[in-house]
């Protein structure tokens, strides 16, 4: 509005407006602005794209001030406290770090496991069960030894996986794997 309290825009008919500009110029005026971009409606829809793009960078970037900052603060934590803040970062930075560890777990399977090293393992649980566990760094060789001083009725089946244990993973006989496994299936009968 001008001083006066008069509308600058009211001397415009109203049907000029609704025409668009390339209603009121004449033909030469039009060919003076005419828009390279409206020959093509790809060319076209790239330029309103571009403009939606330019708007929104305005926007969110450059008119980004320390009101729109405590505006976008207050709506996703509920407040600008510093409490409230540093509890936030405290949650991302933990949830991140969850997730990096589980990707990292997930990429890295545990070791690989030798066949005869798997029915040592399935041997260890059987006696767990059964009440013996074997120490940490006792050899399967001294552990049997252990459990025979006081079962000595399981001589047979555990002398018996003691030997097909060591020509497995110290002879290179892997032809007796299947008895290995056999032997430990079958214990302690």
């Amino acid at each position: 509005m001008e001083p006066g309290g008069k509308d600058p825009t009211a001397a415009v008919a109203p049907n000029r407006i609704e025409q668009g500009m390339n209603e009121a110029l004449g033909e030469s005026d039009q060919e003076l602005v005419a828009n390279a971009w409206q020959s093509s409606q790809l060319l076209y829809n790239l330029q309103l794209r571009w403009d939606a793009a330019t708007y929104t960078w305005q926007r969110w970037v450059l008119n980004y001030d320390g009101e729109a900052q405590e505006g976008l603060l207050t709506r996703l934590l509920g407040g600008t406290e510093s409490w409230r803040i540093t509890f936030w970062l405290i949650g991302l930075g933990l949830a991140g770090a969850g997730v990096f560890a589980w990707a990292l777990l997930r990429s890295h399977p545990g070791p690989v496991l030798r066949p005869e090293t798997i029915a040592a393992k399935k041997l260890e649980h059987k006696l767990a069960q059964l009440g013996y566990k074997r120490k940490a760094g006792e050899t399967l060789g001294d552990f049997i030894r252990r459990v025979l001083y006081s079962e000595p009725q399981w001589q047979t089946g555990l002398t018996r996986i003691a030997q097909l244990f060591e020509q497995v993973a110290y002879q290179n006989r892997a032809e007796q794997l299947p008895q290995l496994h056999q032997a430990v299936k079958q214990f302690p009968r």
